[in-house]
């Protein structure tokens, strides 16, 4: 998986996800407890436990394109249209469900980790949403919570968004990505 690739051991120090690094202190206290032997493994999964609840926007070569089952909506180009582009980003949190799309309060695409859709809408102002949709706890409140911005377009203009997991939980951000 992915996410255990994101923490490394240098000179016995662990550093997680965009170099967090577990101090001394955190280790001298993991020492007291488990003992010399346990050391490496307690902070193995504890650099694993704090890079693992929060997402990254992927890189070009893990980017896919949402199958067509999943693009509901605002497929095909006329002329005077604007582009709205949507990225979700990769990480083990919230990758268990799909995010909706939401255009104006209708659900328009379903995307799952690493994937893009391009939605193709008549210019003029939009609002765009995010929030997890499918069965069971992914379907929970499903487009009550939702999280929304909003976008003014001009024909012919390109704006691209990205869905992530962060502090404030799933969000939808205006990106240059």
């Amino acid at each position: 998986m992915s996410w255990c690739t994101d923490w490394r051991i240098v000179r016995g120090q662990v550093y997680g996800n965009g170099g967090v690094r577990i101090g001394r202190a955190a280790m001298l206290r993991i020492n007291q407890q488990t003992g010399d032997d346990m050391k490496p493994i307690v902070a193995a999964c504890a650099a694993l436990l704090l890079t693992s609840c929060a997402t990254q926007a992927p890189r070009q070569s893990q980017i896919k394109p949402v199958p067509a089952d999943r693009a509901l909506a605002y497929q095909s180009a006329s002329d005077g249209d604007a582009t709205i582009i949507v990225t979700r980003d990769v990480g083990f949190a919230g990758g268990g469900c799909f995010a909706g799309v939401y255009l104006d309060g209708s659900l328009v695409a379903k995307i799952d980790t690493g994937e893009r859709v391009s939605l193709y809408v008549p210019s003029g102002r939009h609002i765009i949403g995010t929030w997890n949709v499918g069965k069971a706890l992914c379907g929970y409140r499903e487009g009550k919570d939702r999280r929304e911005t909003d976008a003014t377009l001009k024909p012919g203009e390109t704006r691209k968004f990205r869905i992530l997991i962060g502090n404030a939980g799933v969000e939808i951000t205006p990106t240059t990505l």
